[in-house]
């Protein structure tokens, strides 16, 4: 399909979201259009979570029609970076994390409603850096996707390709569930998952139509919408 992208490279910036979002309040239609940055100081994830640049890391940001089932849109987007990176041997965590083939956390998705589309915030930790440490706020640990180090261009290269990639490979039906599960590093384990005071545990089995966690325990099966996985 190739659809036209509009690009915009920064060495330096406070969120590409940020970033993304003026630019599209200053035209009257919303195209595509990819931010890409070496660098944001006030990179956010899901909730009041911190986004930390590092060395040899993506930040990109970029607009988005939603999927006709708007919840599945980020777990979509999961699917699809698994697949760009194939070879890499990616994994799933709900809702929204990426983990490196060790399992240890190495890109965040972070959606939010603009008009009738998705802003996508992806922050990804492409290659090695001496930055990434140990941190209580990721669950699963900190790592990163390739061995190799991230030059601009490079950085430039995959952000447009991956982009273009998403565009091209969009589908209007949840039939990527089973991929999306066949990616996910505790499907069929037990988990606990923990939203303010409200804590679910059970087996992972998969997720719902509209993108929710299912909990199987005690022969009961619970649908979960929102909070933070845990493996027990």
């Amino acid at each position: 399909m190739n659809e036209k992208i509009e690009h915009h490279h920064l060495e330096i910036c406070e969120s590409t979201q940020i970033t993304l979002k003026e630019i599209l309040a200053s035209k009257d239609e919303v195209e595509n259009i990819l931010i890409t940055s070496e660098k944001q100081t006030l990179g956010r994830g899901r909730g009041t979570n911190k986004w930390e640049s590092t060395p040899n890391s993506i930040a990109m940001s970029f607009s988005l029609r939603p999927h006709p089932v708007i919840t599945l849109t980020s777990l979509e987007l999961g699917v699809l970076i698994c697949r760009y990176f194939q070879g890499a041997q990616l994994k799933l965590k709900w809702p929204n994390d990426i983990l490196n083939s060790k399992g240890l956390k190495s890109a965040g998705i972070l959606c939010q409603t603009y008009k009738d589309h998705i802003l996508v915030g992806l922050g990804l930790n492409y290659g090695t850096s001496d930055e990434i440490k140990p941190s209580k706020e990721y669950k699963f640990g900190r790592g990163y996707i390739h061995e190799d180090s991230l030059t601009k261009e490079k950085l430039i290269k995959t952000s447009k390709e991956l982009y273009q990639f998403i565009l091209d490979n969009r589908t209007s039906t949840n039939d990527f569930s089973k991929e999306w599960s066949s990616y996910c590093i505790h499907q069929n384990k037990s988990v606990t998952i923990i939203d303010d005071q409200r804590r679910d545990q059970g087996l992972f089995i998969g997720i719902g139509k509209n993108g929710e966690a299912l909990l199987e325990k005690e022969g009961a099966i619970k649908s979960v919408y929102t909070g933070s996985l845990y493996l027990d």
